[in-house]
């Protein structure tokens, strides 16, 4: 189970990728995706389901899910699941499990909040933690520029593109009106840019990502 479609469509690809040899039924149980088609994927008996919190509930709740025979049941980025209001559906969830079943939570950060839902649906866990010093990557080398004025910022970035041999990046927005504009800037600067923010349809996003990933866009 994860947080957003577009995270549980991504496990999904992953798990079919794994299981290309092993004739492996996968099933993405997530919301947009019609509820019949949903219904007719249950009923051929995937061996993993990969979905969201509402529908993965909605599909248990109305019989078409059965859950009798789950051997292990993943939550990824368990906080966020939580922080994002699903949290009745998990326990919907939770409690539609043979007493059988491993249960892996795998939050990114722990709280009273994550430590209840532990302590109510799991028997005897084992905790496995990072320690701080060690979530940076080894081998990668980490900077940062001081600007002081938000506008400067597109200035101090094309500056880095002129001095670093940058072939693909990345970058992060806090809204998407900043994204909105920021595109629109590297776009007038000749730069090839691949905006992707929450209001495009899986579709449009699927293509932006590939644009990415065959090299058509840069940024």
């Amino acid at each position: 189970m994860a947080p957003t479609r577009d995270l549980a469509l991504r496990i999904q690809k992953i798990v079919l990728s794994m299981g290309k040899y092993l004739d492996i039924n996968v099933n993405a149980s997530v919301g947009g995706k019609p509820v019949i088609e949903d219904i007719e994927a249950f009923k051929k008996g995937p061996q993993i389901v990969v979905g969201t919190p509402g529908r993965v509930s909605s599909m248990i709740m109305r019989g078409f899910f059965q859950t009798d025979d789950i051997k292990m049941f993943f939550i990824s980025e368990f906080d966020e699941v939580l922080s994002t209001g699903f949290k009745e559906q998990i326990y919907k969830v939770f409690k539609s499990l043979p007493p059988t079943t491993q249960v892996v939570l795998m939050p990114a950060s722990v709280d009273m909040e994550v430590l209840e839902v532990v302590d109510e649906f799991m028997r005897d866990p084992i905790r496995i933690t990072m320690k701080k010093q060690d979530w940076h990557l080894e081998g990668i080398k980490q900077y940062y520029v001081n600007v002081n004025e938000e506008q400067d910022k597109f200035d101090r970035l094309c500056d880095l593109y002129d001095s670093i041999p940058v072939t693909q990046a990345v970058i992060f927005c806090s809204t998407r009106r900043t994204l909105q504009e920021l595109t629109k800037r590297f776009t007038h600067n000749k730069f090839t840019v691949s905006a992707i923010h929450s209001e495009l349809s899986q579709d449009e996003k699927d293509i932006k990502l590939k644009e990415f990933r065959t090299g058509a866009s840069r940024i």
